[in-house]
């Protein structure tokens, strides 16, 4: 699991709430949120507060119970750490310090979580979609342009579990179960803070039988194999997020060129 990084010049109240107090109290604490909202200046959204007291969003706590990593993936049900697919969560109080990559980002960027390649999943606060809800952006590290992909956080969680569902697991019997595992579990964690359509999905797919298909986009030799079609996303995407969160970007920051 990559460490997030850290700036050198992160708020001195989060010496307070640093890695040594969490590891210490193995907890994430409800004052460590309050001090990030009012660092930003703005709610997060009730979605994230209600995983990050849960201890869904701080890897430290599975790491202090001495679970290795496979163990965490293969039985995800033993585990605080919420994994989601293309996502690491970065630890709530290391949020401030967190180094986006370049010195100009637009005002009201926040990251929150960071993928296997090193780019990055923010809040734009810019844009509200609702009550302490934000547009999420991916911004890729090496690209001034970030995609749009989804309108609230729940949106975004919802999003990646599609995206998973499409073809990102092993194509055989121990790779489909523990696929099938995994929209279980997020399904259920879904519906702690959207409960509806979006997390009974999640649940109908993990009891479909996979299949091969093929996308539009791809070159004809490329075979698929997922619970639902990219094309399907497409349009669960465009009717249920806006036609915006398809292939739409901003510019989130640049290297002061």
């Amino acid at each position: 699991m990559r460490a997030s990084r850290r700036r050198a010049d992160a708020p001195p109240f989060f010496v307070a709430f640093g890695p040594a107090r969490l590891h210490s109290a193995l907890s994430i604490k409800m004052n460590v949120i309050t001090e990030l909202e009012a660092h930003y200046g703005v709610p997060f959204p009730p979605g994230y507060r209600d995983w990050s007291l849960k201890q869904y969003t701080d890897h430290r706590e599975d790491m202090d119970h001495q679970q290795t990593f496979g163990e965490m993936r293969a039985n995800p049900r033993a585990r605080r750490y919420l994994w989601v697919h293309e996502a690491e969560w970065i630890p709530p109080d290391e949020i401030p310090q967190y180094d986006l990559g370049r010195p100009n980002i637009i005002p009201g960027l926040i990251p929150f979580a960071f993928s296997c390649a090193g780019d990055h999943w923010c809040w734009n606060t810019q844009v509200k979609n609702g009550d302490a809800e934000y547009e999420v952006l991916y911004c890729a590290h090496d690209e001034k342009l970030a995609d749009r992909f989804a309108p609230t956080f729940p949106a975004w969680f919802y999003r990646n579990c599609l995206d998973y569902a499409s073809g990102a697991f092993d194509k055989n019997d121990a790779g489909i179960e523990q696929a099938r595992k995994n929209l279980r579990l997020w399904s259920e964690k879904l519906s702690e803070i959207h409960p509806g359509a979006w997390a009974e999905h999640l649940a109908e797919l993990a009891q479909k039988q996979p299949s091969e298909y093929k996308h539009p986009k791809l070159r004809a030799d490329i075979t698929l194999f997922g619970f639902i079609t990219g094309m399907k996303i497409d349009e669960i995407v465009a009717d249920q997020f806006g036609p915006g969160y398809l292939g739409q970007k901003v510019e989130w920051g640049t290297w002061g060129e």
